[in-house]
């Protein structure tokens, strides 16, 4: 955007009814150099689907048992022929033989799949050993950014992106295409099957009118078209305190395709969540029952507050919530800093490791956090910014993360692999493995002591946050779950007066610039945002490592220094 001076309209939308196209509103743009470029009627630009991808006689060595639809994660692995299967497998459409192609095995009674992790484990019944070579032929959807963009002579154009990875063995989670030429209006996320371009609408329906009115908050992040059903009962009479109660019970299911075993479900085949209480008074997290025996909430929130009637004891009520996904992702006004929106907090508390610094001394780091701290690439772009930085000086390093452990392990650690490196200065990073114990209060006991016990061994420190996750891997996934434990670290931190890096402020709003988050989970569509293969694609570190330097000096943000 670097290239204009100001726009004014010029926005795309869906079509109405939502299609494979998208129009481009009218608008006008002044350019650098002072030409203006004026759009005087609406456009209309054809977008193409992402389609399918089919792979032949892949070698697949079998890992793992499952005994029922769906088989769950893999695990992370290179992906294609040798490898494990891509993931988002088209349902119905994977053979599997054995490696002569002689035997094709059955589904089911041979071996289990999931259709959304990309998933074949073997059925111990059946006719496949532990560890065999096998043959298989797979389809997978694919899904793709397209770019909607104006040139100076007010053409418009669709630049089309690739389903590829740069490198064969990553997930097929591709960027959007790199523009050189004229305006980026719009990022299009043409996802995984889909068959129509919509801008995130959601809306209720209440056809009694009794809730009435009702609101529905947040941003939707799933890439399905869904329709919520929200009941709500009278539970049986209670005794609470020597007084009779009725409470009021809400169960919710949702329409659209059931990840994992690729149902499409219907309003009379919704799989519903299990009944429980509520305050009518505070927003309710619209959930979809998944497939792997958890709800999953994908950022919808249900809003009656100012409703003001109570629920009838005589009946039960049904609503509904139609929405549709964010596809389109508006680029007319991106920051060109997403350093920036990573939230930096007492840059002072840094202050002892910054004189060492600028005394030609050499100073100790040590981080201490789980898989994205151990194996992802912002911890040495942290250190080597600090070399770029004090070239007089000598930065040590010490990382004693360890993948999938929680604060309430690695406080275990304190003192035998952090302590006794004797650092300077401690990165503190837990929240991804922390959110999902689903032991937020016990958490922020164990990080305050962690905290407490760094200080009083004389050395500074900082809490960084990082990515989310997918909602779909884990029942504590949801962004609600991160956002709450982002926000109770940032107050631990200010609190102690320690030094805070909150990436995952950026994480939740990639939407701005352009991306849609599952895409930047590069490793394992997790919670990694780094390639399995290749460790330097994906930008999310880079931004991590761009927002710590506020750590270091006076504020602004200075990107040369991570490239």
């Amino acid at each position: 955007m670097s290239s204009i001076l100001s726009i004014d309209g010029m926005k795309v939308v869906p079509t109405v009814p939502a299609s494979m196209a998208v129009v481009v509103e009218p608008g006008t743009i002044v350019w650098k150099g002072g030409h203006t470029t004026v759009l005087t009627d609406p456009v209309t630009l054809q977008v193409q689907s992402a389609g399918t991808r089919s792979f032949m006689d892949h070698a697949y060595r079998m890992r793992g048992e499952a005994e029922k639809l769906p088989a769950y994660w893999n695990g992370e692995s290179i992906r294609g022929s040798g490898g494990a299967p891509y993931q988002r497998m088209a349902p119905g459409k994977l053979a599997v033989y054995d490696e002569s192609r002689t035997t094709l095995y059955e589904e089911s009674r041979d071996y289990v799949t999931d259709w959304y992790w990309g998933t074949i484990k073997r059925n111990r019944e059946g006719a496949i050993a532990d560890d065999q070579l096998l043959s298989i032929d797979y389809q997978v959807l694919l899904c793709r950014y397209d770019a909607v963009v104006i040139g100076r002579d007010g053409l418009l154009r669709i630049v089309r992106g690739s389903e590829e990875a740069p490198e064969s063995r990553e997930l097929l989670l591709p960027d959007p295409p790199d523009v050189q030429d004229g305006c980026v209006l719009a990022h299009l996320f043409i996802g995984w099957g889909v068959n129509a371009i919509h801008d995130g609408d959601a809306h209720a329906h209440d056809p009694s009118g009794t809730l009435a009115p009702i609101r529905v908050r947040g941003r939707y992040r799933d890439m399905i078209p869904r329709t919520y059903y929200v009941r709500l009962e009278q539970a049986g009479e209670q005794v609470t305190a020597n007084r009779s109660i009725r409470p009021a019970m809400i169960r919710m299911g949702a329409t659209g395709e059931e990840y994992g075993t690729g149902i499409d479900r219907t309003r009379e085949t919704l799989i519903w969540t299990e009944p429980r209480t509520f305050d009518r008074h505070e927003p309710i997290p619209l959930l979809t029952q998944s497939a792997y025996d958890f709800p999953v909430d994908w950022g919808l929130l249900l809003d009656w507050s100012q409703a003001e009637c109570e629920i009838p004891v005589d009946r039960a009520l049904e609503i509904s919530v139609t929405a549709y996904p964010h596809a389109i992702f508006d680029m007319r006004q991106v920051s060109s800093e997403p350093e920036a929106l990573v939230t930096v907090r007492n840059p002072g508390a840094a202050a002892r490791l910054k004189a060492k610094l600028t005394a030609g001394e050499t100073v100790r780091i040590a981080y201490f956090g789980e898989s994205t701290t151990r194996s992802g690439r912002w911890p040495y772009l942290v250190a080597r910014n600090l070399e770029r930085m004090y070239p007089q000086a000598s930065v040590v390093t010490s990382n004693v993360a360890v993948g999938g452990e929680s604060s309430l392990r690695g406080i275990e650690r304190l003192e035998s692999d952090v302590l006794k490196a004797n650092p300077d200065f401690v990165f503190i990073e837990y929240m991804l493995n922390d959110v999902c114990t689903g032991e937020s209060d016990r958490v922020m006991e164990c990080m305050d002591k962690i905290v407490t016990r760094i200080l009083a061994f004389g050395a500074e420190c900082a809490i960084v946050t990082v990515n989310g996750m997918n909602p779909q891997f884990h029942s504590y996934g949801s962004a609600r779950s991160f956002r709450s434990c982002h926000d109770r670290l940032l107050d631990l931190a200010e609190r102690y007066g320690i030094g805070f890096a909150g990436g995952y402020a950026y994480f939740e709003r990639l939407h701005e610039f352009g991306l849609y988050f599952l895409t930047e989970l590069k490793g394992n569509m997790v919670n990694h945002p780094w390639g399995n293969v290749d460790r330097g694609w994906g930008r999310f570190d880079d931004i991590l490592a761009g927002g710590i330097q506020r750590l270091w000096h006076d504020g602004t943000v200075r990107k040369e220094w991570t490239e």
